[in-house]
């Protein structure tokens, strides 16, 4: 990920780089990639993206509960091979994850196209509070102006008690909120 001018980020692939003339190659760690798919494809890419995805939006990796066990790799590939991943129903693009994890997308086009048909609809879902198991629960709507709105870019509030701050690319803005516990982690 790479934080460009105008606060946008950019999702970058450097698995096929090298540096300094060496060896290139991918670089999926034991959390975003599938074991049962050894070879580089574009569905390895995807499956990773959706990983990306949660990790942006939860703050966590898939499965971090088996972060600190000896033999996090083994459980997390043996999950992934029974097509067992995060539960996502409470997450916002949730369903957009799983159809990465699940192989629903053919290409990126295809996943873009399903991100575009939920514009205005992911940042509706406020993060309220971390439950003890790492878990995020959202609460319903924001009270606030939709997303996508136009706004000065950096422009701060408050609606319903929770703070929120347009955040934007170039000319647009968006309106995000922030639980400011959730976002401090």
């Amino acid at each position: 990920m790479v934080w460009m001018e105008f606060d946008c980020l950019k999702l970058i692939d450097f698995g096929g780089a090298s540096i300094d003339g060496g060896e290139h190659g991918s670089c999926y760690q034991w959390y975003n990639y599938r074991r049962s798919t050894p070879e580089v494809s574009k569905q390895t890419d995807i499956f990773a993206f959706g990983c990306v995805m949660y990790e942006i939006l939860t703050g966590r990796h898939p499965y971090h509960e088996f972060e600190a066990s000896e033999n996090r790799s083994h459980i997390v590939q043996q999950l992934y091979e029974n097509n067992r991943f995060p539960n996502t129903t409470n997450v916002p693009l949730g369903e957009v994850m799983q159809g990465c994890w699940h192989s629903t997308f053919d290409s990126m086009d295809e996943v873009v196209k399903a991100l575009k048909a939920k514009e205005g609809t992911f940042f509706t879902n406020v993060p309220a509070e971390r439950l003890d198991d790492g878990e995020v629960r959202y609460e319903e709507g924001a009270g606030a102006a939709e997303v996508g709105e136009v706004g000065e870019v950096g422009e701060v509030g408050e609606v319903e008690g929770r703070a929120y701050v347009r955040e934007g690319c170039g000319e647009k803005s968006r309106l995000s909120m922030r639980n400011e516990r959730w976002w401090e982690e």
